[in-house]
């Protein structure tokens, strides 16, 4: 059996669609009788008139991030991040992005696999015209980057746990001082005083409703359980 080893075959079989590396395998290709070019992952059961070629697909490592100019980048490809913000910022932004960017591997690595599929019968047909090596490259290389943007925002998700928990902790924190600045401290509003009759309950009440710190308190308690509550929905699971 002669073995050769074709660069360009390499990049364009689909041998492993379940993740970014591309596995070492073999695709037979010969030529039968009537001149036909045939690409197959099996041995042909029939000896061919002419040698059978195995084409060696050669192991490709995985992608790796890498971080410039506070941004983190596969290739091309960057992280919904900027690293500047603070840690909770960037935890909501990779929580929220991640399912989204998970989909668009699929959908890249199917388009990947279509144009390879045409490239093959392409190549197979004496008679077609075309070559698809670069649109099949290109989709190889975009699935590649975003799985390699995927698996890091996993990664970077499940080492920032304690700090979602911790979020989720404090959130409740100020939730419960807030309801327990929203109770009115003061009662029930007391029935004015008929004219002549004594104004001290209903002056007492009166200052204790209108207490200015109260007030300022509850408001800035409201504004920091509006921030907690506007990212708790990404930060559930």
């Amino acid at each position: 059996m002669k073995r050769v080893y074709r660069g360009m075959i390499a990049a364009c079989i689909p041998v492993s669609l379940g993740t970014a590396t591309i596995a070492h395998a073999e695709v037979f290709k010969w030529v039968d009788e009537n001149g036909q070019v045939h690409f197959s992952q099996n041995r042909p059961a029939q000896r061919p008139q002419q040698p059978v070629e195995a084409v060696v697909i050669q192991d490709r490592k995985r992608m790796q991030a890498r971080v410039k100019d506070f941004q983190v980048l596969c290739g091309k490809t960057a992280a919904p991040i900027n690293l500047n913000d603070k840690p909770i910022i960037q935890l909501a932004n990779l929580r929220g992005n991640v399912e989204h960017y998970r989909k668009r591997v699929g959908q890249l690595r199917d388009e990947y696999a279509t144009y390879s599929r045409r490239h093959f019968d392409i190549q197979a047909n004496p008679r077609a015209a075309g070559d698809l090596s670069k649109i099949v490259e290109q989709k190889r290389r975009e699935a590649e980057e975003m799985d390699c943007i995927v698996r890091w925002m996993d990664q970077k998700i499940a080492e920032m746990e304690p700090l979602r928990k911790e979020y989720l902790k404090e959130g409740d924190r100020v939730a419960a001082e807030f309801e327990a600045l929203d109770q009115n401290p003061c009662g029930e509003m007391p029935l004015r005083p008929a004219p002549g009759g004594s104004r001290e309950a209903y002056q007492a009440w009166l200052r204790c409703d209108q207490d200015p710190g109260r007030t300022k308190a509850r408001n800035a308690k409201l504004r920091e359980l509006k921030n907690y509550r506007s990212m708790r929905s990404i930060m559930e699971d």
